[in-house]
């Protein structure tokens, strides 16, 4: 799109070749200052290759081609630098060689391969732009008439519009030298040299500050960057290695995008530029977006025969608040490119100067993504008695983080999505190219359609997510109470520890039997199916027999941890409804407005050892509560999650086969019951015949002792936060807390790093991260870490994948499955969703949604909050919460 500019009245005129400095253009100077950052990179280079079949003359195409060279100056010029600028030196006509290389020789399987070679190699060799030539030409025979024609210049002297008239040029010269005539072309009236030296004395004043108004207003407040979340972890400063991945748009959905822009009244241009903006939106969750865009930047006629840099960035800022459909958008991108290119004038590192954005050497100023939109160069390439094509070569360089280019062809639409190579990886290039198709079918086919709800992802992809990704399903016994497998575990191995605790221990058939005298009790006071009890103890052998003895009654435990203050257990007892509760003389509970019947374990021996110790009969089914766990309030006020027996025995079977435990395996409980951590030792040690070490608190947080006690007890499986291993390998430096067995992680993030480290001392320990709210039943996902120091760029170890019968939606804000390596909200699903909140049914039905991904009648999804993303083979990343008031990569919260 081409405009002319108001007011431009000034002729540009020759100016004298007297051996002063001549000026650089605006665009000229800021290519030169990112060759000095790049270090002679291949970045700016302009490789063309050409491939051409039939007789070829090359003697007259050389001619032609010092023909063109000695036509404009610019391809004469070179940047030497003084006083630490650059100035512009045009060196007087010197012919141009056109070097022969001939592959005929080789075997003609291996000549078009060797071939592309070349043509990669010369595209990506750097120009010194001080020395020059910055023209580079070469001829590769690889049949006797069959060339490869490689051109290269340096954008500094040259631009995408320079290239179609360098072509021009030579093919109209070298029929005339064919034919034995002269060359056609007219003298030209000026040179570039010339445009640099107007622009400079032109652009300034009340001219220049007209337009720069109007983008101080349009590139006013906070500029938005672009944190694609599929960006690879760590990469650090920005570096021009690139890659590019190519595409075609089918006919149909060529004609079809031209049949809608001119229903709109936008361009193919203006169609395209919305299409990539609402894939950004969709991948970034992020409403403000800027892509530059270049413009021809001929705004005289005097410009159109020259080659030269002339070639304009501008900045296209588009608002996608208020969820717009694509036809809206598509307006609001038309207006948005008219109001910039009617502005053209003003260069863009004159824009970037005005502006002093925030610098970072990871990223460009202003915009990090590119939008171009040319016309097919292989239709002007006719030369008489010979057969054109372009053939594809890359620099192997990218000024940009993201470059969409879609040429217009005789064949439709070509694209390529050129990226760096050290920030974004192929495999999720490649999937971006495909999700740019499908939202573009979407758009056209529903145009009144929000962009938040354009179809993303191809069927085959979204099945893949939805589906493929969540087939975890297990038959396990659904009827059964967890504490009716612990007591069918007693009669199998009645003379077998179940805890260790100090000095003290109890067999199957001794916790059995304290469990039932103590349901017995409870019963006899009211306790029963959907009773909520609570019990506050330290971690000690009456902790589990009051457990177990809480289920046996058919209630519901409610753990409360001594060391909260008042204040909270107070808050808990009355939300959580509490008639009874469990507890020793020595805690100090400090409560007085309780409702609750307190219950001193350490005082009620005698009344308990005249219950029966046989097993109560069973009055609670598998639908009813079998714990109530408040949340820490981190994220707002404790909530109590109500989670049945049927959803605890899901995750009992789940997590004993994903860790594999066998029976008789030995545990350590070193977490406060008040929190569920614990319940992936309690259960599955109690209900596989194995050993668990109930640890004192004080020895808990002693990375001496603690690591003394695993010496002298080795444990199979502890669970444990990362924060607390951290804290108690600490205490213990290069020493190992554990030599063997299972490490679970959970509760919080896990760094590779100092798992790493963790692994390297103890390469025996097995480590597994484990991820679950407690609204999902204690855990859902596992990741089980490499043998080896894990190398890895990301922080945080995966979450990893479901457990049995699990399913997880990584969901964007409509409810919409987001692609690979796209952040978005986790939403667990399956047999192991909790109740939900006691006595809280708006928060409830809040965030317990129903599934609408086909699950089970009535089966619901839980809002989870946390931000994350799917990872190649289908593990899942934490990646942030949503409500922290943060920007994550990929992901802006508002």
């Amino acid at each position: 799109m081409k405009t002319m500019s108001r007011g431009q009245t000034s002729a540009i005129e020759r100016i004298a070749r007297d051996g002063g400095d001549l000026p650089l253009s605006f665009s000229q100077q800021r290519i030169w200052f990112l060759d000095q950052l790049g270090q002679g990179n291949a970045s700016y280079n302009i490789p063309t290759a050409v491939r051409i079949a039939g007789r070829l003359d090359v003697p007259a195409l050389e001619r032609a081609l010092n023909e063109v060279a000695k036509r404009h100056e610019v391809l004469r010029t070179t940047f030497p630098v003084a006083d630490g600028l650059p100035r512009q030196v045009i060196s007087p006509f010197r012919p141009v060689a056109l070097p022969l290389i001939d592959l005929t020789g080789l075997p003609a399987a291996e000549r078009r391969k060797h071939a592309a070679r070349i043509a990669n190699e010369e595209a990506g060799l750097p120009f010194d732009l001080a020395a020059g030539p910055l023209m580079r030409a070469a001829l590769v025979r690889t049949k006797a008439e069959e060339h490869l024609a490689l051109f290269t210049m340096h954008h500094i002297v040259s631009d995408g519009w320079s290239r179609g008239i360098f072509f021009n040029e030579l093919v109209t010269i070298y029929d005339a030298f064919c034919k034995g005539k002269a060359s056609p072309l007219p003298e030209l009236a000026i040179q570039y040299a010339d445009f640099a030296h107007w622009q400079r004395e032109w652009l300034q004043g009340d001219r220049l500050d007209r337009q720069l108004s109007f983008w101080r207003e349009q590139l006013s407040g906070p500029l938005p960057t672009l944190d694609l979340p599929i960006a690879r972890p760590g990469a650090g400063t920005q570096t021009h290695k690139g890659s590019s991945e190519p595409f075609s748009l089918p006919a149909d959905l060529t004609a079809r995008i031209k049949s809608f822009s001119r229903r709109e009244g936008v361009t193919v241009f203006m169609t395209l530029l919305a299409a990539f903006k609402a894939l950004l939106h969709r991948y970034m969750s992020q409403t403000d977006l800027i892509i530059g865009t270049p413009v021809a930047g001929r705004t005289r006629l005097e410009t159109e025969p020259l080659i030269g840099l002339f070639i304009n960035t501008l900045a296209l800022r588009t608002d996608l608040s208020g969820n717009p459909t694509f036809r809206q958008l598509a307006q609001r991108v038309k207006k948005v490119t008219w109001d910039a290119f009617s502005r053209q004038d003003v260069p863009f590192e004159r824009l970037v100067e005005e502006l002093q954005p925030d610098r970072d050497l990871r990223r460009t100023p202003i915009f990090q993504a590119l939008f171009a939109f040319q016309s097919g160069l292989s239709e002007r390439i006719q030369m008489p008695g010979l057969t054109c094509s372009i053939e594809a070569s890359e620099t192997g360089a990218a000024k940009f983080d993201l470059t969409l280019y879609v040429d217009e062809t005789d064949r439709g639409l070509d694209g390529a999505l050129v990226y760096r190579a050290d920030l974004f990886d192929r495999a999720s290039i490649r999937r971006m190219v495909e999700h740019f198709m499908v939202i573009i079918r979407g758009a056209l086919a529903n145009p009144d359609s929000p962009v938040s709800a354009l179809p993303i992802m191809s069927e085959p992809e979204r099945r893949r997510l939805l589906v493929e990704w969540n087939q975890s399903r297990r038959e396990y016994p659904r009827d059964l109470c967890i504490h009716q497998i612990f007591e069918e575990q007693a009669a199998r191995t009645p003379g077998a520890t179940a805890l260790m605790c100090d000095a003290e221990s109890l067999t199957y058939e001794q916790l059995n039997r304290k469990a039932n005298q103590l349901a017995r009790h409870l019963m006899r006071l009211g306790v029963g199916p959907e009773s909520r009890v609570a019990i506050c103890l330290d971690r000690s052998l009456d902790l589990l027999i009051g457990v177990l003895g809480i289920l046996k009654a058919g209630g519901a435990y409610v753990p409360l941890d001594p060391m909260n203050p008042a204040d909270r257990i107070a808050l808990i007892l009355d939300r959580a409804s509490v008639p009874v509760l469990l507890t020793h003389r020595a805690i100090d509970l400090n409560i007085t407005d309780s409702a609750a019947r307190i219950i001193y374990l350490d005082e009620e021996g005698e009344a308990l050892a005249l219950e029966s110790g046989d097993d109560p009969p069973h009055a609670a089914s598998a639908e009813c509560l079998a714990y109530v766990i408040f949340t820490s309030g981190s994220t707002g006020e404790p909530k109590g999650v109500g989670v049945e027996h049927r959803q605890v025995s899901n995750y009992l079977n789940g997590v004993v086969e994903r860790l594999g435990i066998a029976p008789g395996s030995s545990f350590a409980l070193v977490s406060a019951v008040a929190a569920d951590l614990g319940n992936t030792v309690i259960f599955p040690s109690l209900c596989t015949g194995g050993r668990l070490h109930v640890i004192p608190r004080e020895t808990s947080f002693n990375g001496e002792e603690l690591g003394d006690y695993f010496e002298r007890h080795p444990v199979d499986y502890l669970k444990i936060t990362p924060s607390h291993l951290l804290a108690l390998q600490s205490l213990r430096g290069a020493e190992p807390l554990m030599r063997q067995g299972t490490l679970v992680l959970g509760g919080e993030a896990s760094r590779w790093d100092w798992v790493g480290s963790l692994i390297e001392r103890a390469p025996g320990c097995r480590v597994v991260n484990h991820y679950g709210p407690t609204e999902t039943t204690v855990g859902v996902l596992t990741f089980e870490v490499p043998g080896g120091r894990p190398a890895s760029a990301r922080e945080t170890l995966p979450l990893g994948l479901p457990l049995p019968n699990s399913r997880m939606f990584v969901l964007d804000d409509s409810l919409e499955p987001v692609p690979v390596g796209v952040v978005g909200e986790l939403y667990v699903g399956g047999l192991g969703v909790s109740r939900g909140y006691v006595n809280a049914p708006d928060l409830t039905a809040e965030r317990f949604i129903p599934d609408p991904f086909g699950g089970e009648p009535g089966a619901r999804l839980y809002k989870t909050g946390d931000l994350v993303r799917y990872l190649e083979d289908g593990s899942i990343e934490f990646v942030g919460r949503k409500d922290h008031q943060v920007k994550v990569r990929g992901f802006r919260i508002e």
